[in-house]
């Protein structure tokens, strides 16, 4: 029988994985995504956004970000988990319809979270 040792949710994004002086590039292909009107969103905007729209912003949200992405990382070693279920939407996927589920499987040649990365 299973025991399930943890659980969690995240939300993601190119930022988690981008360095913040390139935040920039990402907020202008956003807006080339089809599926979304900026121009109406900019209207509902809160005030004073621009003020969070800064490189020294990016960069303390990006450090936060990192910080904690290591202590959930520190969470998943400590649970010692025997299998990690991952539910997610592989974001440019190899179809036009970028939502496309999938269903994966992960082997690793070492029993997972026996030992921290570069230890």
């Amino acid at each position: 029988m299973a025991d399930v040792v943890l659980g969690f949710g995240s939300s993601h994004g190119p930022t988690m994985v981008t360095k913040p002086e390139n935040w920039a590039a990402l907020g202008e292909e956003d807006k080339l995504d089809v599926r979304f009107d900026f121009e109406a969103a900019r209207t509902k905007a809160k005030a004073g956004l621009e003020a969070e729209l800064t490189l020294d912003v990016f960069r303390a949200r990006y450090d936060a970000l990192q910080r904690d992405i290591a202590a959930l990382t520190q969470v998943m070693h400590d649970a010692r988990p025997d299998v990690v279920v991952v539910i997610s939407n592989p974001h440019g996927g190899v179809s036009a319809d970028r939502m496309q589920p999938t269903f994966g499987i992960h082997l690793n040649d070492a029993p997972p979270f026996t030992e921290r990365p570069g230890r």
